[in-house]
C-alpha cells in the first residue's frame, strides 16, 4: 500500500518537471498495485478452498450415520 501511495505522489509530484521520475512513480504504483491484487487473489482461493473442505468434510460425516 506503502508502494501505490508513493507512487502516485512522485508521479504527480513530477509530472511535469521530470519525467522520467514520474514514468519510475507509475511504475512503482503498477508494481505495488499488482502485488495487492495477487496477494488478494491467493487469499480469496485460500478461503474459497477451506470453505469447500470444511463443507466436504461435514457432508462426509453426515452420508456416515
Amino acid at each position: 500500500m506503502l508502494g501505490l501511495v508513493v507512487g502516485v505522489a512522485l508521479m504527480f509530484g513530477f509530472f511535469t518537471s521530470n519525467t522520467f521520475v514520474a514514468l519510475l512513480g507509475f511504475g512503482i504504483m503498477v508494481a505495488s498495485m499488482a502485488g495487492i491484487v495477487a496477494i488478494s487473489r491467493r487469499r480469496t482461493v485460500i478461503a474459497h478452498t477451506s470453505e469447500r473442505g470444511l463443507m466436504a468434510g461435514i457432508r462426509r460425516r453426515w452420508r456416515g450415520r
